[in-house]
């Protein structure tokens, strides 16, 4: 068990795409999840908000990870 892995976040950010997002690639079968890690998100109106930040991979041949921004 990874440390601290079980900790309450308020929000669990996941990529905006739910299939893979390389042109060449024909799954549309949704997206895999491969890991997730500590974040933290800034708000206006609610301050510094604890969160998971999800990394997903297309699980065809061409492998492509999707995440998010940071």
């Amino acid at each position: 068990m990874v440390p601290y892995q079980n900790l309450a976040a308020a929000l669990t950010l996941y990529p905006p795409n739910s299939v893979c997002i390389n042109s060449d690639c024909t799954n549309i079968a949704p997206l895999k999840k491969e890991e997730k890690c500590k974040a933290v998100v800034y708000t206006l109106s609610n301050g510094v908000q604890p969160a998971w930040n999800v990394h997903v991979y297309c699980p065809r041949t061409c492998e492509v990870l999707v995440g998010n921004i940071h």
